[in-house]
């Protein structure tokens, strides 16, 4: 059987696991209130059920629902466990997961610092081990209250009725969540713990309060209750929690006699694209070496199957999360089991879909997989063969034009696309340019395996006319012609770039240009970021990979600003060393042929920089949307989708692609 040690089972207490790949626990914000508009309760809601029991009947192992919360402290920013309304929830996650086979943890936690938005009807302070400033940017300069012994007393309490409800909903187990910039993960960490008590200072005093949380949970659960604790093997920050002090924290969790598992994480360490795989295995390894009697997990930007199976075959584990990959196919284990890894859908590292949006609020999506968060619509089993195949012709083979040609024809539709260009991928040609982002093509290949399999014909290096597509009436006709870079016009904070005084004799080059290599080898590039996304930061990074002056300007208060905070790091670490200034809050007041004068909007200085030989400006796309406007006159069923409607995200291409597939 390939992958022999991913599919051998796992005793974890009582319970059997069917095979060693996870899900662990995260925020999806498939959240659902309470219905007289005051707030006092969220849950998981219905789409969070059919999210994870999708997972479930991919075939992982085991799912870990999180990041449910123990105390009404917390707000509704997460999901409850200590509400009497989520019993019902955890009793349907419970149902639907068994079905297929697989096991259920609930993660128990309280964000303490980290509370975030915690709902608009909350009005309690975070809570921290020590007074500090709220680690949310939402918190507007609120402080934390230390807790007291009444606080402490109340944590404890809800975690002991969040783990009953938990028990008696049916589920198998819960973990305790001791990692991340949470609240227990703090308590561990000495630079945020700074009390003085009996719950602070040395790493046992610090780790008192899990303890006592698990000896209550215990206590109450009874021993044939799974139970284990979510920990970080270290955080790298200074004064953080050393990967020393982890092994010595899961030594004596394991002596303790309490738990049933060790799942080591850490932070920072999520992992963005280009980043390294099982990044965080070694911290596991180190902790597995230590303990004997619990399974130790391990996560870490595993991606494929193979890495599971390695890490397992090298002991470094006893179970492996791929929590990202399954939010990008869910069937991953399936298909590695029955010897299809090339149909397994890669996740790409991006976050767009899932952190960004996290972090925003917004339900949870996917880079790679749009079905995510829609799983009673979209989800596993429910693309059904049309009744009257069509012959469908869709133009642009870019994440549109691929996800809606992939499945219209996974429905029995004739298909047929062409491409002007003569590779398949689109704008995602252009950000593989960028070393770091190369992971994004596989988003443009799984759809083009996809078009092999399914026998679709595809036309490079064609671009299609009007007259074309009404000579060869077929049925139905998507459009997915895509967009084109803005070289002039819209600037914020002001109107128009036009009317910035730019000298008739400045060639103003865009991202794409640079992405294409034709500012290579200039001296002085100055970027005008006005989109404030990756379109900047990619050019950013192309151009200080290839040396060089740079000036990059915008009118934000950060370059970039909308890249999630997971992947900012990477710029930063790509533009060490490099010959780069920024100059943010300030705007382009005139560009001259070697010159420009820039503006801080802060204080209404202005600056002038000289010896400029290129000036390249990110200022969004316009549509291209000719051909849809030529044949929509004529036909009825001609459809539009991705950036010809509006020049926008991979994620919302994906979505319109995937609409109108199911549609036809």
């Amino acid at each position: 059987m390939p992958f022999e040690r991913v599919f051998s089972p796992l005793q974890i207490g009582s319970v059997t696991v069917p095979n060693r790949l996870f899900v662990s626990a995260h925020n999806s914000q498939l959240v659902k209130y309470d219905p007289d508009g005051y707030h006092a309760w969220g849950v998981l809601s219905e789409r969070a059920v059919r999210y994870h029991a999708d997972r479930a009947r991919g075939g992982f192992g085991l799912i870990i629902v999180g990041q449910t919360q123990v105390h009404p402290q917390s707000g509704v920013d997460r999901p409850a466990a200590h509400s009497e309304h989520a019993v019902p929830v955890f009793e349907e996650l419970a149902r639907e997961c068994h079905k297929h086979g697989s096991r259920v943890f609930v993660q128990l936690n309280q964000n303490g610092r980290e509370k975030m938005n915690s709902g608009p009807d909350s009005w309690e302070p975070a809570w921290g081990p020590s007074p500090l400033a709220s680690a949310s940017s939402a918190s507007r300069g609120e402080m934390c209250k230390a807790m007291d012994l009444d606080d402490i007393s109340a944590l404890t309490a809800g975690f002991v009725k969040s783990a009953l409800n938990v028990q008696r909903s049916g589920c198998d187990g819960v973990e305790i969540h001791a990692a991340h910039p949470h609240l227990l993960g703090e308590w561990l960490t000495p630079a945020i713990n700074h009390r003085t008590d009996r719950y602070g200072g040395s790493l046992a005093n610090r780790l008192r309060l899990v303890l006592e949380i698990l000896g209550a949970v215990r206590a109450a659960c009874g021993d044939g209750f799974v139970v284990g604790v979510r920990m970080n093997g270290a955080w790298t920050m200074p004064g953080g929690q050393t990967l020393d002090e982890g092994v010595e924290i899961a030594t004596v969790l394991e002596a303790d006699g309490t738990v049933d598992f060790l799942n080591v994480s850490g932070w920072p360490g999520i992992g963005t694209i280009g980043s390294p795989v099982g990044s965080m295995l070694a911290w596991a390894a180190a902790i597995r070496a230590a303990v004997t009697s619990v399974p130790v997990f391990g996560i870490g930007r595993v991606i494929r199957p193979e890495q599971a199976e390695e890490a397992l075959a090298a002991g470094q584990v006893d179970m492996v999360g791929m929590t990202r990959a399954s939010i990008a196919d869910p069937e991953l284990p399936t298909k590695a089991r029955e010897g299809r890894v090339a149909d397994i859908r890669v996740c790409v590292g991006a976050g767009q879909g899932c952190l960004v949006r996290n972090i925003a609020g917004q339900p949870m999506t996917c880079s790679q997989n749009p079905a995510v968060g829609v799983e009673r619509d979209w989800g596993i089993g429910t693309l059904v063969a049309s009744s009257a195949p069509l012959s469908v012709t869709v133009v642009g083979g870019g994440p549109a034009g691929l996800e809606a040609a992939v499945i219209a024809a996974e429905r029995g539709h004739s298909v047929t696309l062409y491409e002007r260009g003569d590779s398949l991928g689109g704008q995602l040609r252009l950000i593989a340019a960028v070393p770091r982002r190369r992971e994004f093509l596989e988003v443009a290949s799984w759809r083009q395996r996809q078009l092999e399999r399914l026998n679709v014909t595809v036309h490079l290096g064609h671009a299609v006319t009007a007259d074309e597509l009404f000579d060869a009436q077929p049925d139905a006709i998507v459009i997915a012609t895509g967009s084109t870079p803005r070289a002039r016009g819209w600037y914020p904070p002001q109107p128009h770039l036009d009317r910035i005084p730019v000298h008739r004799d400045v060639a103003l080059f865009t991202v794409w240009d640079v992405l294409e290599g034709r500012v290579d080898g200039r001296a002085h590039v100055l970027l005008i970021d006005a989109t404030g996304y990756h379109q900047s930061a990619d050019a950013l990074e192309y151009l200080v990979a290839r040396g060089g002056r740079l000036s990059a300007v915008s009118h934000a208060a950060q370059f970039a600003g909308g890249i999630d905070q997971n992947d900012r790091p990477s710029l930063v670490a790509a533009c060490q060393g490099a010959r780069v200034e920024f100059y943010e809050s300030t705007i382009v007041d005139e560009v001259s042929p070697r010159s420009a004068s820039l503006r801080d909007l802060r204080t209404g200085r202005v600056h002038t920089i000289d010896d400029i030989d290129a000036v390249v400006v990110s200022i969004g796309n316009d549509v291209d949307d000719a051909l849809f406007a030529t044949l929509s006159a004529r036909r009825r069923d001609v459809h539009r989708v991705g950036d010809c409607v509006a020049p926008r995200g991979v994620e919302h291409a994906l979505h319109e692609g995937h609409a109108i597939g199911r549609r036809l």
